[in-house]
């Protein structure tokens, strides 16, 4: 079952504590805070109960996002069927079942897998980890089947944030060997075998965990600075500057509604001077750049942690460097703005 086989590295409860201590320092919440009893309850709730969707791994959506992530002048990769899918572009399939637009609060995050709103209505995806198993890829064409569950969520009550749940949505996504979606006639290796669950799925391809962070609307404090981390001198780099088409392009390929990235008042309202990139916009441009110095090995691992908010239509650089005692496979990559403040930062591992 999927259970059996997810990463014990980076156990739920701790990765809370500590998505907890990064945002600002806080403790838990008292228990007699009405607010945060609605919040203990949801997390009574939906901790551990699981959804399974199924899709098959398009090549035209795979192609869309080829696009979206070419820089200017540069030809866009196209894949074909049979293909391997990149890391961590698992992110634009498997949106179903899709919310509503009663299933949306009035940020656009999908109230169904949200803490009670109101009063925690501010969605913040605040960092996570991904494992990609070079010997399981997802296959472009195939069928691929991804199981989600809220793995733990904890009330806190910052100094500066306020109130706030932070959350970890746990994803696991395996090719279903039975079901050939667009593959018939493709011969793509040899066929996994079922991993004995009884849902078909073959051996894990993705294991996923997000951390999330939720906060009441009325809370305008984004919780205690840290010191700016400090990054070495990269090897390899490169800077793109985004765009609202980009920004628009990216949330449509993920099915993200969030309106800090394309309404303009609305990211005005929320504090913020521009149209925020998304995390999952700044990952997947920092996975390319990966792939850009070292186009001939498989990310396996990608660790991140949101830091602070880059904006639209300014330069952004995209940073790797060597991690101190990573054998040639660990990687430092970060995002920063043009002055020098870091947007994400996280550690990438390639195969051998």
């Amino acid at each position: 079952m999927a259970s059996s086989t997810r990463s014990t590295s980076h156990p739920a409860t701790a990765r809370v504590r500590l998505l907890a201590h990064h945002f600002t320092s806080s403790a838990p919440a008292p228990s007699d805070d009405n607010e945060v009893a609605l919040a203990k309850k949801w997390t009574k709730d939906v901790v551990g109960k699981r959804t399974a969707v199924e899709a098959t791994l398009d090549p035209s959506w795979a192609n869309l996002l080829a696009a979206t992530l070419a820089g200017p002048g540069e030809p866009s990769r196209e894949f074909k069927v049979g293909d391997e899918l990149p890391s961590f572009w698992h992110i634009i399939y498997h949106h179903h079942p899709a919310p509503l637009q009663t299933d949306l609060a009035s940020s656009g995050h999908d109230l169904r897998l949200s803490p009670p709103t109101p009063p925690f209505s501010r969605r913040m995806w605040a960092g996570g980890s991904v494992e990609f198993d070079p010997a399981h890829p997802l296959i472009v064409g195939g069928v691929a089947r991804a199981e989600t569950w809220i793995s733990k969520g904890e009330a806190k009550v910052g100094r500066k944030s306020g109130r706030m749940v932070a959350v970890v949505e746990a994803r696991e996504v395996s090719m279903v060997p039975e079901k050939r979606g667009l593959l018939s006639g493709f011969f793509v290796g040899a066929a996994p075998a079922p991993s004995g669950s009884g849902s078909g799925s073959g051996p894990w391809s993705v294991k996923e965990l997000r951390d999330v962070v939720y906060l009441k609307e009325t809370d305008e404090g984004s919780g205690a600075k840290a010191a700016p981390p400090a990054t070495p001198k990269p090897t390899f780099s490169r800077t793109v500057t985004l765009n609202e088409i980009d920004l628009f392009r990216l949330s449509a390929l993920i099915f993200n509604a969030n309106r800090v990235h394309y309404d303009h008042p609305y990211a005005h309202a929320a504090g913020h001077p521009d149209l925020v990139v998304a995390g999952p916009h700044v990952s997947l441009l920092l996975l390319d750049t990966v792939s850009r110095m070292a186009p001939a090995r498989k990310v396996v691992k990608w660790s991140y942690r949101a830091l602070s908010p880059l904006y639209v239509n300014r330069p952004m650089s995209l940073n790797v460097a060597p991690s101190s005692g990573g054998n040639g496979r660990v990687f430092d990559v970060w995002a920063a703005d043009a002055e020098g403040r870091v947007g994400m930062k996280g550690q990438t591992e390639l195969a051998e």
